[in-house]
């Protein structure tokens, strides 16, 4: 009986130790490629290693939503080096476009540097961003609806209406510009169809 006590503790530290091993090692059943680049499943979502640094991502490349993003606005995500993100102030979006702006300066910070300066359509206590501000850089401005579809609204200025049942695609639209800057998402794999 004890034999068989010592054999069964055996097999199950042993299996034990091999998981840890091949977690560590990286499981290629928790890989994911997506053109040149490789995406690395973890308890926090996919990490895309890029020069060297592990960036976080909440969505693959092919998760995230177009937002029926236009050729122009796509070369300016690209381009530009200052986008202004803004909500209403008493919005529920307004944690989830921080959020999304301080995952883009911690990830990109240093590789494809890209500054988001949030604030309010209407002022407030953050700065007033709106298409007025658009002239000077571009504007995004996420506002509450009933799907989620973005639109032109003036020169350099986008509504993105979010579903309210979805806010997680403000963070999609943020990994999106995130994607794009670093050029895992291109003209070529975005507008194929």
């Amino acid at each position: 009986m004890l034999i068989w006590s010592l054999l069964v503790a055996f097999l199950f530290v042993g299996s034990t130790i091999q998981f840890a091993i091949m977690n560590s090692q990286g499981n290629p059943e928790n890989e994911i490629v997506f053109g040149d680049y490789s995406f690395s499943m973890t308890n926090n979502g996919w990490i895309l290693k890029y020069n060297r640094k592990d960036i976080g991502f909440n969505f693959l490349p092919s998760e995230i939503k177009t937002f029926n993003l236009s050729k122009e606005l796509f070369n300016i995500i690209q381009k530009t080096p200052i986008l202004l993100v803004s909500t209403h102030e008493n919005s529920d979006l307004t944690g989830y476009v921080s959020y999304g702006r301080l995952e883009i300066e911690k990830n990109l910070g240093g590789i494809k540097p890209i500054k988001i300066i949030q604030g309010f359509v209407d002022g407030g206590s953050l700065a007033q961003v709106n298409c007025i501000n658009s002239t000077m850089s571009p504007v995004v401005i996420f506002n509450e609806g009933n799907e989620s579809v973005l639109n032109k609204i003036g020169e350099q200025c986008y509504e993105i209406e979010i579903d309210s049942n979805t806010p997680y695609d403000v963070i999609q639209f943020f990994e999106l510009v995130e994607y794009v800057r670093l050029g895992v998402i291109n003209e070529e794999n975005f507008f194929s169809d």
